[in-house]
């Protein structure tokens, strides 16, 4: 890979000689959010944030209720804050986050700089698909009224790129299908951590052992929960677990940490370490997400030696195949129970089925991302 001069142009970043960052911290509350933005891997001289950005951050919040608009206005300040710099810092290449660098690409086009969108979901086209399909995508994604103007922004962000980062084959095609071209889309897969999860000790379980399955992530509708649940209350009769690990959502109405559900624990947090554990004490991973442009954790839990359940909106299902896993169609019921119930009664095919998982999984570690965006990087400068 070739090393490159970057500067990380940022809303919120923690850097301890920051004159306002040094008055937040006499607050324990907000030093405790401050300790949070931080990353040791990044070199300090790298990294440029502004004043307005850090104080919208920590404050913003009390003016602002609705945290789309929230997110959606600091989203704003950071791209007014980034097209004045442009022309200071005349960079060859700029990389914008998606919804935050209108501006930003505006000028950056004006003066000749390659612009390169991340995309960390899919085509806006897309989602409002599935506003107009499931009632539960509204209350999740923000009133009409916003939703259309992040649409039309999102959409604009498009047109000025010179080019376009995805996550996923799903992703990309929700690009296809809106009307971008394909050379002008690429899939970058985020990787995991392989020195922290690792394959677990394969055991042989007897055959009146219960089937452990393991869901990881925020309790939303939009990751398929509703869904869940519903499958686990018609296995009752079977010993079959869930459990639940992430943090509360829209969702959480249907699981506590009192869950009235026999068959179902939920934990809302698990330390990194923890959740490993977890993961390797687990048999199978369930996604039935009807919207994740990845969802790190079925790699992570492949890793781990899981194989998994995954939606066909699930953007990590480009790592799955018939030796690792099994991909449902996006809200069918019978499908995801029919795919538990293929692993309840073929214990043997669970394990099988890990290892190969395992296997797989290397290929994703975050080397293999980095020389991805690398790759990227050259092609648009050629």
């Amino acid at each position: 890979m070739q090393k490159h001069t970057v500067i990380f142009a940022t809303s919120f970043w923690h850097k301890p000689q920051n004159v306002i960052g040094k008055i937040l911290r006499l607050f324990p509350l907000l030093r405790k959010e401050l300790d949070k933005k931080t990353d040791s891997s990044i070199p300090v001289e790298y990294v440029y944030t502004h004043w307005s950005g850090i104080l919208y951050k920590f404050f913003g919040r009390f003016l602002i209720k609705d945290v789309e608009q929230w997110s959606f206005m600091e989203d704003r300040i950071h791209d007014q804050w980034v097209s004045r710099k442009i022309r200071k810092w005349q960079p060859q290449l700029v990389i914008g986050y998606e919804k935050s660098c209108l501006k930003t690409f505006t000028v950056a086009r004006s003066l000749g700089i390659t612009t390169l969108l991340d995309v960390a979901q899919v085509h806006t086209g897309f989602i409002e698909m599935l506003r107009n399909r499931y009632s539960f995508f509204k209350t999740i994604s923000g009133t009409e009224s916003l939703f259309q103007k992040i649409h039309l922004r999102k959409k604009q962000e498009y047109d000025l790129a010179n080019h376009i980062m995805v996550l996923s084959s799903f992703a990309q095609q929700t690009f296809i299908n809106n009307g971008i071209e394909a050379h002008k889309i690429s899939k970058v897969h985020l990787g995991f951590n392989p020195n922290q999860f690792q394959i677990k000790n394969f055991l042989i379980s007897s055959e009146d052992a219960p089937l452990r399955l393991i869901f990881v992530g925020i309790v939303t509708l939009r990751k398929g929960i509703a869904l869940l649940v519903e499958v686990m209350q018609e296995l009752l009769p079977f010993p079959i677990e869930l459990l639940i690990v992430g943090p509360r959502g829209d969702a959480s109405y249907l699981v506590n940490t009192k869950s009235e559900y026999r068959n179902i624990k939920y934990l809302e947090y698990l330390s990194h370490n923890d959740l490993v554990k977890a993961l390797q004490e687990s048999d199978v991973l369930v996604m039935p997400s009807y919207l994740d442009s990845w969802a790190a954790v079925v790699v992570e839990a492949m890793a781990c030696g899981l194989p998994v359940i995954v939606s066909d909106n699930t953007g990590a299902k480009d790592i799955v195949n018939d030796s690792n896993g099994i991909i449902i169609s996006t809200g069918n019921k019978e499908q995801l129970k029919q795919a538990v119930l293929f692993y309840f009664n073929n214990k043997i095919e669970v394990n099988l089925m890990g290892k190969a998982a395992a296997k797989k999984a290397t290929q994703y570690s975050w080397i293999n991302y980095y020389q991805e965006i690398d790759t990227v990087i050259q092609q648009l400068k050629k």
